[in-house]
């Protein structure tokens, strides 16, 4: 094994590596991808910690994932990532699967009190004192030979993650919030594996909350006809139509194709090669109001509702102070607000949270 990794670019060596791996508790993984032309991610590098033994995998020059697919499978292997919903994306693409037995080291991390949404380097050095470079984080992943440099970054990146493990399972033991870990990663892997509808995709736009009905609905009928269509492209969603340009056209409600290529920031080119089936879209039975409010979004103007939510806020600070958690992990603000229109569906009714903060919400929503 030279300069501390091996890099495997077959599938014999993938498979033999798949082999012995498998009588291992525990794996560390990472993955390196490009997404910056495209809708579904490219798999550009895996990178396995396997009993202090790290491996570089090749997926340019591997395609039998099956022994690999197993491997992550296994319930009796942890596997243990950082921030991983992104490299959920990269198994499934990989192999239409996603690791069982997750440990995200930077959910733990907020659960023992070191802060939300911690990157890697900065908790590498929190806990370890050992500092990280950051330079190759946009780097040309997809070319080959890769460069020493890149070597060295992806071999950083699960170095040091078994011992994150050891060090936050210690804590998270100590505190008591071993299962609440689980529950957490558990609920990233059902994230993954449900996605987002295509009908919900207007949802991340926040400016969907101060359209009228009629825009909502025209909104979600062209985010979800966007998403569809970037899919069958593979092409980045706002190549074909940006966000901005989206809710521009909402409002304006163009007929035809020289009305659609006055609209805000639009590409010429988008009109040329996608403004037709836009079109129809938007003149389509999908294009029904959406009266009512957005889930999770009080309506502006009921000020008792904002109140509501200002007083829930301050009693989920105090709750998450007194244990010391970051307020975000114990509840946000979209949170709360899913608590008061569909408390069953809210993650602070379930699990965990529940014991710590429902029934104090109860109390607020009955005064």
């Amino acid at each position: 094994m030279s300069n501390g990794f091996e890099y495997i670019d077959s599938n014999a060596a993938l498979a033999a590596l798949c082999e012995r791996a498998a009588t291992l508790p525990m794996l560390a993984l990472d993955t390196e991808f490009v997404r910056e032309d495209t809708y579904f991610p490219k798999p550009a590098l895996l990178q396995l910690n396997a009993g202090g033994d790290i491996y570089l995998i090749d997926p340019l020059k591997i395609d039998q994932f099956a022994a690999f697919q197993a491997l992550l499978a296994d319930p009796g292997i942890a596997k243990v990532m950082h921030s991983c919903s992104e490299d959920m994306e990269v198994f499934n693409k990989l192999m239409g699967d996603y690791p069982a037995n997750l440990f995200d080291t930077q959910i733990a991390a907020a659960l023992c009190g070191h802060g939300f949404s911690l990157g890697y380097q900065k908790l590498v050095a929190q806990l370890l004192d050992e500092h990280l470079e950051k330079t190759e984080t946009r780097s040309k992943w997809l070319q080959r030979p890769l460069t020493d440099r890149q070597c060295h970054y992806a071999v950083d990146d699960v170095r040091w993650l078994p011992h994150l493990y050891d060090i936050l399972q210690q804590q998270l033991h100590e505190l008591s919030r071993k299962e609440w870990c689980s529950e957490e990663c558990d609920r990233v892997l059902a994230q993954a594996r449900q996605g987002i509808a295509d009908e919900d995709q207007y949802l991340r736009l926040r400016a969907a909350s101060r359209l009228s009905p009629e825009a909502r609905g025209r909104l979600r009928a062209l985010c979800a006809w966007r998403e569809k269509l970037a899919r069958e492209h593979n092409v980045p969603k706002g190549r074909i139509v940006s966000d901005a340009t989206l809710l521009d056209i909402v409002e304006r409600i163009p007929t035809s194709l020289r009305e659609l290529g006055s609209a805000a920031k639009i590409r010429q080119s988008s009109v040329r090669r996608f403004g037709d089936s836009l079109l129809a879209c938007l003149a389509s039975t999908d294009c029904q109001p959406l009266p009512g409010e957005l889930p999770g979004v009080a309506e502006r103007g009921d000020k008792s509702r904002r109140e509501l939510v200002r007083k829930m806020q301050a009693q989920t600070r105090d709750v998450a102070e007194a244990i010391g958690l970051p307020v975000e992990i114990l509840g946000k603000k979209r949170d709360l607000e899913q608590f008061i229109e569909a408390r069953e569906q809210s993650p602070i009714a379930n699990g965990w949270r529940a014991p710590l903060l429902a029934d104090k919400l109860d109390a607020l929503c009955k005064c």
